[in-house]
Order: C-alpha cells, then sequence, then structure tokens
C-alpha cells in the first residue's frame, strides 16, 4: 500500500481502481485526499475484491443497481 500511495501522489490521480485486494481494513484502505471509496469483495468464493477511490474534488454517487 505504502508504493501505491507514493505513486498516486506523484501522478496526482481523480481515481485509483482496484481489483484482487485481499484482506481490506479501514486503516490499509486509507489514502490521502481520497476520503470516499467504494469497496466490494466476494462473498462465498475465493479471491479478492475490488476497490474504488474517489479524489476530494471528484464527485462520486454509489449506485445500487446500474441496470434492470
Amino acid at each position: 500500500m505504502r508504493a501505491l500511495r507514493r505513486a498516486v501522489k506523484r501522478l496526482k490521480v481523480d481515481i485509483i481502481l482496484l481489483q484482487e485486494i485481499w484482506h481490506p481494513t479501514e486503516e490499509n484502505m486509507k489514502i490521502k485526499d481520497y476520503p470516499q471509496k467504494f469497496i466490494r469483495m466476494r462473498q462465498g468464493k475465493e479471491g479478492g475484491g475490488v476497490g474504488i477511490w474517489v479524489h476530494r474534488k471528484v464527485k462520486a454517487v454509489y449506485l445500487e443497481k446500474v441496470c434492470c
């Protein structure tokens, strides 16, 4: 996570998308200036989940269901 934080700071990205995140905790998922995060873990299967972090200057809205 330390390398990710350094890269994000250097590149100044608006949105971070990660796949195969394993064992996320509130502490290890914090990234400065990215207060909005959306994390979905796989239920009942092996494998990691996905995570989206959004910079504080970007508006993001979580949609529960996108399509029919």
